[in-house]
């Protein structure tokens, strides 16, 4: 069963990537993942969403962890400011 993600997670997956290596790992040509990272409307086939889809799953952080990421490293640059 094709499990696709929605245009909005897409993008949210894409931004912040090098989409030239996304292209390589997906087999996607480079305009049409610039295309769907920008959010513009195309005729993407169920291919290239499922191919963009599953690459967004396995290459994304879990929103608990880099919480959590984010947690520890204040603690880290707080206890090394602390003088004694």
């Amino acid at each position: 069963m094709f499990d696709v993600l929605s245009q909005d997670q897409l993008i949210k997956g894409l931004k912040d990537r090098q989409l030239y290596k996304v292209a390589a790992e997906t087999n996607i040509s480079y305009p049409t993942l610039k295309r769907l990272a920008d959010g513009k409307e195309g005729n993407y086939t169920l291919h290239t969403l499922y191919a963009v889809s599953e690459y967004v799953r396995e290459n994304s952080i879990d929103q608990t962890d880099a919480f959590r990421y984010n947690q520890d490293s204040d603690k880290q640059v707080k206890e090394k400011n602390t003088f004694e």
